[in-house]
């Protein structure tokens, strides 16, 4: 020890603790060894007592270089080393002086060392508390606890009774381990705490529980972030008593800005994910309400087209919606409507211009959209009997000459009595009837016609059939169109179509290229 600087002198110690006050003499009685045995055992003294020595100063060294314990025990050890020894030597015999026997002393110093080193382990753990848990803030009481026992681990110490202040040491520094591992538990608890003060936004009693776990735990993220949440609790707080008056007010729009705004300070906030979505679900029946709103009155306005894309977006917001599917039918069938009147008065226009074919597209398109719409069920078998009239008399205008045909003259005579027939009977038609029943009264009234020939030829006549050889023939036929054709045995057939009408030409057929 530094304070004891006393010289160790030589003691006389007994060699054997059979007979401690034998100094002299042999095993044979032969005096002349007793020198070099009072020799011998007096180097023996001197090694054992500066062994104990060296083993002071190391036991010494070690002390100072120990950091001071609650209670300052490293002073105070300093101290009694020095009064110790004196101590101790009061009262006692000159052949003792030096203090106890080398073996118990080596005992005394292992047991000392133990002592410290408990003592070491101990001021440890109390400046990781100290320091860097700031065990003053959650666990006051445990650690002055742990701090009398250290006390009386001290007062032990001083007493030289080692071993039972290293026993009081290892309990106090235990008391702390068990105060440090609690540590984790406290962060916990503070965390918990912090977490429910957010929510029920008490902004101080947040920042007091995450400040006291950090002081605990200076790294924690969950602390930290809790701090800088309940730092920013008063403008949440704030945003959120806007965000409620703007529900209240029905401006959801706002109220969902306002929640977005919270989001972006603060996306933990309790409540939060809740709040935007019923923010969102009213803006989105909002929406829906204005679209509905606007397709109705596009609606009544008779402006489909609007119509028509207000109730889409509306089933775009929510599939399905029976209202926004309804006024789209309401829409189809005003469209429907508007159609079939329109189809009407393009219909009676184009019976009006006896444009029947036009007339009839126009029925046609209207009983595709209503099968049932009497318009054009009742305008339609007129319009194709006008159609079917105006066409056929049109066909005999075109070609008068087919009615030559004895059939055909017969079935323009009933094509003319049933358009006489018809009902209306516009201009056009009544032009078309006068013009075929005049037609009909030219080609049904015959007239003269001459054939010349060369008595050699064969000759046939449509419509009439064969007239045979001869030079000159004279018939009476109704004006048209025939075929006359001669052959005669070594020539060519010949072949001539011909139109009867009155005062034409003669008319001659013979047969001239030889074969």
């Amino acid at each position: 020890m530094s304070s004891d600087n006393r010289s160790i002198k030589p003691a006389a110690v007994p060699l054997s603790h059979k007979n401690p006050k034998q100094t002299t003499g042999t095993a044979d009685g032969a005096p002349a060894r007793a020198p070099l045995m009072l020799a011998l055992a007096a180097l023996l003294v001197v090694v054992v007592a500066i062994s104990a020595m060296l083993m002071r100063t190391g036991a010494s060294s070690a002390e100072r270089n120990e950091r001071p314990g609650p209670t300052a025990t490293a002073q105070r050890d300093s101290s009694a080393r020095a009064t110790q020894p004196e101590q101790r030597n009061a009262g006692t015999s000159a052949a003792r002086d030096e203090g106890p026997a080398p073996f118990a002393a080596s005992q005394i110093a292992i047991a000392r060392k133990n002592a410290q080193t408990a003592l070491a382990t101990f001021v440890e753990r109390q400046i990781e508390l100290k320091e860097q848990l700031d065990v003053e803030r959650w666990g006051k009481a445990e650690f002055d606890a742990a701090l009398a026992m250290a006390t009386a681990g001290d007062d032990l110490f001083v007493k030289e009774r080692f071993d039972e202040a290293q026993e009081q040491y290892e309990r106090a520094a235990d008391a702390l381990a068990t105060l440090i591992d609690s540590a984790d538990d406290e962060v916990e608890r503070l965390l918990e705490a912090g977490g429910l003060a957010l929510t029920a936004r008490d902004a101080a009693l947040a920042k007091e529980a995450f400040e006291n776990a950090l002081a605990i735990a200076p790294d924690n993220p969950a602390a930290a972030a809790g701090l800088a949440r309940a730092e920013k609790l008063p403008e949440v707080a704030e945003l959120e008593r806007k965000a409620r008056n703007q529900a209240l007010a029905d401006n959801w729009r706002g109220a969902l800005t306002t929640y977005r705004d919270i989001e972006t300070i603060d996306p933990e906030t309790s409540g939060l994910p809740a709040a935007i979505t019923e923010a969102e679900q009213q803006v989105q029946s909002q929406k829906l309400r204005e679209a509905l709103s606007a397709g109705f009155a596009a609606l009544e306005a008779r402006r489909y087209s609007a119509a028509k894309a207000e109730f889409n977006k509306a089933l775009k917001l929510e599939p399905g919606n029976d209202v926004a599917r309804g006024g789209l039918k309401e829409i189809e069938a005003a469209t429907v409507i508007n159609r079939l009147a329109r189809l009407e008065r393009e219909a009676a226009a184009a019976v009006e211009q006896e444009a029947w074919d036009t007339a009839l597209e126009r029925y046609d398109q209207a009983l595709a959209l209503d099968g049932n719409i009497a318009f054009a069920r009742t305008g339609k078998p007129q319009a194709e009997r006008q159609l079917r009239s105006s066409t056929i008399l049109r066909r005999i205008i075109d070609n008068p000459q087919k009615l030559s045909s004895d059939s055909l003259l017969a079935s323009g005579r009933e094509e003319l009595d049933q358009a006489r027939a018809l009902s209306p009977r516009g201009p056009k038609l009544e032009a078309q009837i006068a013009r075929v029943a005049s037609l009909l009264k030219t080609y049904a009234t015959p007239v003269p016609v001459r054939l010349t020939s060369d008595n050699r030829t064969e000759v046939l006549l449509s419509s009439v059939g064969e007239l045979g050889r001869f030079a000159t023939k004279e018939l009476s036929l109704r004006p048209g169109e025939y075929t006359v054709q001669g052959s005669r045995a070594g020539c060519r057939d010949v072949r001539t179509r011909i139109v009867v009408r009155p005062n034409m030409a003669p008319v001659d057929i013979r047969c001239q290229d030889e074969l």
